[in-house]
Order: C-alpha cells, then sequence, then structure tokens
C-alpha cells in the first residue's frame, strides 16, 4: 500500500505543479508580454498619427504642487502637436500655485487655469476638479495628467491622436516612475506594472476596470454624457476606478474598442515617487480604489487571488515533490554515488524504473522554467518601458505580495 501510494504522488505532484502553473501563466505571466507584443505590432503595422488631428485640452488638478508645475510645465507647452490647451485646476493650495501661473499664462497663451472654490465642503477635491476642467475644456478630447508627472517625448500627445478612432472613447499611456528610486522602488515598480498589465488585458475585451488618471485621454462629450463623477461625489480616493465604473454604464456590451490602452515609448508619462509618508498614503488610497470599483474591477481581482493560488500549490507541489524524493535516499543512505542511482531509479530486482526517471527529468526541467520564464518575460517588457528600472525579482514580490497585503491592512487598522 505504501508503494502504491508512493507512486501516485511521483505521478500526481509533477501533474498538479504543473496544472497550477499553466493556470497561473493564463492569469499573469502572458500579461508580462503585453508591451512587448503591443510595441512590435505597431511597429510591424507602422502606425502613423492621422492628418487630421482634433484638439486636445490637458487637464492638470493640483494641490500645493506649484514647484512641481514650475518644472513640468514647460514641458507640457513644448509638446509638437499643432493644437492643444493646458488647464490647471487648483484645488484650494495654500502655496503659491496661483502665483507661479499669472507670469506663465501670459508668456503662453495657451495655458489657462481654474480652481475650485475655498468653501467646497463634502465633495471630493479631485473630483470636483476634474469636472470643471472638463466643462471649461475646449477640445474634443481631454488627456488627465498630475502636476508631479511629464511625458518622455515631446510626441506623447500624437502618439495618444493615432489611438484617437472611430468608437474610441478612452486612450490610455503607460505611467511609470523617475527621479532618485528609493529601498521600496523595486516593489512599487512591479506592483504598479502589474496593476496597470492587469487593465490592459481587461481593456483588450473592451473592460477596462481603472484609468491611471496620471496619463489617460478621455473624450469630453463621453465625460459629460455618462454624468462623470455624479454618482459618487463625497467619495474619496480610487477616481480612476469610479470614472471607468461610470463610463462602463454607457457602454455597449461586447464593444471592444470603447477603451485602449498604449505601451509605445514615445506615450509614456514618468510621475515622481512619492516620500515614505505619501507611499502610506497611496497605499490606503488604492485599498479604497478596489473597493469603490466596479464589477469588472471585481473579477480580476478574484482573478489575481487565483493566480496567486496557483503559484503557491505550483511551488508547493514542486517542493512536496522534491521532499518526497529526499525522504526516500534518506530512509536507506548510500554509501557511494552508484548505489545512490540504483535506490534512486532502480526496483528491488535491480532494473531500471522508467517512469521515475522520466517524473524527475520533467521535474528538473519544468523546475527551471519555473524560476526562468517569470523573469525573462518581464525583462522583455520592462525592455520596451522601463528601460532604467532597478532590478525586479518577480518570483520574491509574488511570493511576499499577500503578507504585504496584510501588513498594509494590519497598519491601518492598528496603526
Amino acid at each position: 500500500l505504501l508503494t502504491c501510494t508512493t507512486a501516485m504522488l511521483f505521478l500526481f505532484l509533477p501533474l498538479l505543479s504543473l496544472l497550477c502553473f499553466l493556470l497561473l501563466y493564463r492569469l499573469r505571466l502572458r500579461d508580462f508580454l503585453l508591451p512587448y507584443r503591443q510595441t512590435h505590432s505597431a511597429e510591424n503595422n507602422n502606425d502613423e498619427t492621422p492628418a487630421l488631428l482634433p484638439r486636445i485640452s490637458i487637464l492638470i488638478p493640483c494641490h500645493d504642487q506649484g514647484e512641481q508645475l514650475l518644472r513640468h510645465l514647460p514641458v507640457l507647452l513644448e509638446q509638437d502637436y499643432p493644437d492643444y490647451e493646458i488647464i490647471v485646476c487648483d484645488e484650494v493650495s495654500t502655496d503659491d500655485t496661483l502665483h507661479i501661473l499669472e507670469p506663465l499664462e501670459e508668456h503662453y497663451p495657451r495655458l489657462r487655469h481654474r480652481a475650485i472654490p475655498s468653501s467646497t465642503r463634502g465633495i471630493s477635491y479631485r473630483q470636483l476638479s476634474i469636472t470643471l476642467g472638463m466643462r471649461a475644456a475646449r477640445g474634443e478630447w481631454v488627456v488627465l495628467t498630475t502636476a508631479d508627472a511629464c511625458p518622455d517625448s515631446p510626441q506623447w500627445l500624437r502618439t495618444l491622436a493615432a489611438h484617437f478612432q472611430e468608437g474610441t472613447q478612452v486612450v490610455s499611456g503607460y505611467v511609470g516612475y523617475k527621479g532618485e528610486y528609493c529601498e521600496e522602488a523595486p516593489r512599487l515598480v512591479f506592483e504598479r506594472l502589474q496593476y496597470q498589465l492587469m487593465n490592459a488585458r481587461a481593456a483588450k475585451t473592451g473592460a477596462a476596470f481603472a484609468f491611471d488618471l496620471t496619463n489617460v485621454a478621455i473624450r469630453r462629450d463621453t465625460f459629460l454624457s455618462a454624468g462623470g463623477y455624479s454618482n459618487s461625489l463625497g467619495k474619496r480616493g480610487g477616481e480612476g476606478e469610479q470614472l471607468a465604473k461610470a463610463l462602463a454604464e454607457h457602454q455597449e456590451k461586447g464593444d471592444t474598442t470603447f477603451s485602449r490602452i498604449t505601451f509605445a515609448p514615445t506615450a509614456i508619462v514618468r510621475q515622481e515617487m512619492s516620500s515614505a509618508t505619501g507611499r502610506k498614503i497611496e497605499r490606503r488610497m488604492h485599498r479604497d480604489a478596489l473597493r469603490c470599483g466596479g464589477p469588472r474591477l471585481s473579477l480580476y481581482i478574484w482573478r489575481e487571488a487565483a493566480a496567486t493560488i496557483s503559484y503557491y500549490l505550483s511551488l508547493l507541489s514542486l517542493c512536496a515533490y522534491i521532499g518526497l524524493r529526499g525522504w526516500q535516499l534518506a530512509n536507506n543512505l548510500p554509501a557511494s554515488f552508484t548505489q545512490c542511482v540504483q535506490h534512486l531509479y532502480c526496483t528491488t530486482a535491480g532494473t531500471a524504473d522508467a517512469w521515475k526517471i522520466s517524473a524527475d527529468v520533467l521535474v528538473l526541467l519544468f523546475l527551471i522554467a519555473f524560476f526562468w520564464l517569470p523573469r525573462y518575460l518581464l525583462r522583455r517588457s520592462l525592455s520596451q518601458i522601463e528601460p532604467d528600472a532597478p532590478r525586479l525579482h518577480p518570483h520574491y514580490y509574488m511570493l511576499t505580495q499577500p503578507l504585504t497585503h496584510l501588513r498594509d491592512k494590519m497598519m491601518a487598522r492598528f496603526g
């Protein structure tokens, strides 16, 4: 009976590990290739900016970010695009933001600003500033970004405009980090990249569950007809998820052209990394965003949970198989290498067990693929969008991600 049970484990554990890894690839790892595939597909198709370019309004909500505006506005004002404007919407700043904008508006006619009344109460400043900016915009498309970010290329608007096709209502670009990286930077880069890749996978079916408001273009008429944030006023955090939920209610079922996400290098926006206190606030806001999203976001949260379970099951199955083989060897410790091979791969009659050899070779090859494939796929994508990013260790982040989320929840509750 023990021999029969051991034989079943020899067959079951490698098969379970392989099936879980295939599920992990389906749910998560194949998303790592989206930037690489999209970039090379665009190169092969020779996508070009259309001859007739629509007018664009760049909307920048800001709060106490005068110095960052002073650094980044010159880059935005020098975009290689014929017809665009910039609207800075001040969210009751207490610094010298408005004094910085006044001389710039005199020198750049395309720059203007709006301000939220200081008497505003009970409404999210970010939601209100975006709504006011949308109503004040003169462009057919409104590109949302933030004061602490700027595009990598002067072709940023042209690259986004190349995706302003008939039927498309939202176009998003990749958002990365810039500046000096902190000790926590690799994990932040990985988690933000992973969240954007999940959303890109959803957008391929026309069902994007979030919009990163640091780099997204929305048709003005679509935002206004959907009511914008009228159904979520007062909810703080998760503005991108709430907006995606509102627009999804006005999207035709099965419309795969409604939202597009591009990973083109010229469409990338880099955001300054927050301080330690700012990162804690951002993690809390991200948790709030996960709770205020729509059914699409809930579906992908469960999808991500299934990927994590698959990763753990695949890893535990491999460890159990290796432990079983070690236990077999420890029960009858051989005196030489030849006896070790005979003990592991030969029957009591001295003949070779082909199924044992096959199982060990399969596990060895799978073990190499298990640890090599995620790093390889991630490196291919990072070469397109994050060439200067710190070295990332996907296995470490995937293994400790549940513990990190648990730590953040405990700190939010008791910290």
